[in-house]
């Protein structure tokens, strides 16, 4: 199972709150049940959640906590797709190899979607079935050729509860949807 984007996995996947665990119904089910944090989110080691991988123009969100001035990025990159394929690729032979079989189901939700779903089209030989759970769009306009690893850049963005509430009336369908 691979997260979307923003939210790691233990509490996307793993809500242990009622009946709220895709991991633990599909477990009882009788499957086994692997799930991994991509880079960057959640358990995953590196790169170091950093508050001064925050693009400049936020940092002052940041101010007076956890920083008392703006500081430089101890990671100056963006996170590409690409080095999230490697990573599933990394984790679906370690999978492969633990468990002894040739084939994985892979299962992911919004921006996870694009992660598995492309991983999916590289390697079908290590994929038995792919379960996209309302995937994000993935953006096609961008050039063909993507640009040289890493990419300059910065790591985090910070949301807003202003930001949040106008994403979520952009989304509502009706009056009265919540």
């Amino acid at each position: 199972m691979v997260a979307g984007a923003t939210v790691p996995v233990i509490p996307s996947l793993d809500q242990q709150f009622r009946n709220y665990s895709s991991m633990t119904f599909l477990a009882e089910a009788g499957f086994d049940v692997f799930a991994m944090d991509l880079q960057g989110y959640g358990f995953s080691a590196l790169p170091r959640m950093d508050p001064c991988n925050t693009q400049p123009n936020q940092q002052p969100l940041l101010i007076p906590y956890p920083h008392a001035e703006p500081c430089d990025p101890s990671y100056p990159y963006k996170m590409a797709i690409q080095s999230d394929w490697d990573e599933i690729d990394r984790v679906v032979d370690y999978i492969r190899d633990h468990r002894g079989v040739e084939k994985v189901s892979l299962a992911s939700w919004s921006r996870g979607g694009p992660r598995t779903g492309g991983y999916a089209a590289q390697h079908p030989e290590k994929v038995d079935k792919l379960v996209l759970y309302s995937p994000a769009a993935y953006n096609r306009t961008g050039p063909i050729d993507p640009p040289p690893l890493p990419e300059p850049g910065f790591l985090m963005q910070l949301g807003t509860l202003p930001n949040l509430f106008s994403a979520w009336d952009d989304m509502v369908g009706c009056q009265n949807q919540c």
